[in-house]
């Protein structure tokens, strides 16, 4: 390991090491901590260091530890100064993050509300990915010394996905991938998410009643959210049943703002609806229709700072001046639907990049998208935008 500076510490911070990450005493003198691909060595005699390791879940402050093992044996004693150089090298790798708060860790003795335990079970697989989101600047295994405590103002990772809650999606879209994003968002924790559609299906009038609210057809069941014991029953209610059983984020009657944070296009949304979007100065995702084995996925369009929809369609005129025809066709037909396999993969490269978007207001897909065979979906084609000299959506 690389000789590095000693950085004091607040010992009033929570240690606790990153999902995955192991240790163990290789030899009498050295403790191994990491994975199989990275790790490093940390050279020391002293049983203390075995101790404190152990006592990295979250639940001690760092002044807290050092009571602990002082209470122990005279040979397990340690000092601040011992402890500041176990902990440096391993936030420099990553392996560990500092928190403000305690994390509740269950013991023998504790007894913990059924309510808790539940939504901790639900919490765990989503921390298991993005605790690795609040990454050190730096290499792309966030590693690197210039790195070391870039991180420690910002949100931990439980505090990101908790603040999902607060971030209203709206899906403009009535197919498989729409019912499908809107079942896995309530499941990451986004409560605030709400479908519409502008297509005449959302209702069905009666001769001389009026309207009847919209039933779930046959052509919905694609395995992930809606069942095939959900068909003819109502679209609204059985969407409400996945948000309470899906939902991570427990809230109590949810409302979705005027305005919501974010929007995702998951069928060909009409161009009144996209100037209204960028008037309102919300970010909005594009996702194509089928077009032989192909979907586009992107861009992300930040109203004022990248290229819109309207640029994307002036690009591709230029390309091809049969486009606006073609798009024009398109419009009078209902989209194909996907498989459910390539709902299941598009659905969740989605919420996975509107995670990040929603929390560090950033993304790879702004300005840019991403081209899929979804019969050789592991060789996705990027493809970069920038805004059109005939648009003047960005001055």
């Amino acid at each position: 390991m690389p000789k590095q500076e000693i950085t004091e510490i607040d010992s009033q911070l929570f240690p606790s090491f990153r999902p995955g990450v192991s240790y163990f005493r290789n030899r009498e003198d050295e403790i191994y901590v990491g994975f199989r691909h990275r790790g490093l060595a940390l050279i020391s005699h002293s049983p203390a260091i075995d101790r404190v390791l152990e006592l990295l879940d979250g639940s001690l402050s760092i002044a807290e530890i050092l009571n602990q093992v002082a209470g122990g044996q005279a040979d397990e004693s340690i000092s601040e100064l011992e402890i500041s150089k176990l902990l440096n090298p391993l936030l420099t790798f990553n392996f560990i993050e500092l928190s403000p708060n305690r994390m509740r860790v269950k013991t023998s003795r504790e007894l913990l509300s059924q309510s808790f335990i539940n939504q901790e079970a639900k919490l765990k697989p989503e921390l298991n990915l993005y605790s690795w989101a609040v990454n050190l600047a730096g290499s792309k295994d966030g590693v690197g010394e210039r790195a070391l405590y870039k991180n420690l103002n910002k949100k931990s990772a439980r505090d990101q996905i908790v603040d999902r809650a607060e971030f209203a999606i709206l899906i403009f879209g009535k197919n498989r991938l729409a019912t499908t994003l809107f079942t896995l968002f309530q499941a990451s924790g986004f409560n605030r998410t709400k479908l519409i559609t502008r297509s005449q299906g959302l209702l069905q009038r009666s001769q001389n009643g009026p309207a009847k609210s919209r039933k779930v057809s046959l052509d919905q069941v694609c395995g992930l959210g809606i069942r095939s014991s959900d068909v003819g029953m109502d679209f609204d209610a059985v969407m409400s049943e996945i948000s309470n059983g899906a939902g991570l984020n427990t809230l109590v009657r949810p409302t979705f703002p005027a305005i919501p944070s974010f929007i995702i296009s998951t069928e060909r949304a009409q161009s009144d609806y996209v100037q209204r979007w960028m008037s309102e100065g919300i970010p909005y995702l594009l996702i194509s229709d089928l077009i032989e084995s192909q979907i586009e996925i992107g861009p992300i369009v930040i109203p004022g700072q990248s290229p819109c929809a309207f640029c994307l369609e002036l690009w591709r005129s230029e390309n091809n001046p049969l486009v606006q025809k073609f798009e024009l066709l398109n419009s009078l037909n209902d989209a194909l639907e996907l498989p459910a396999s390539a709902v299941a993969t598009i659905a969740g490269l989605v919420v996975l990049q509107t995670s990040q978007f929603a929390a560090t207001g950033k993304s790879r897909l702004i300005g840019s998208s991403v081209r899929m065979n979804l019969l050789e979906p592991c060789y996705p084609e990027p493809a970069h935008f920038r805004p059109h000299s005939g648009c003047g959506c960005v001055l």
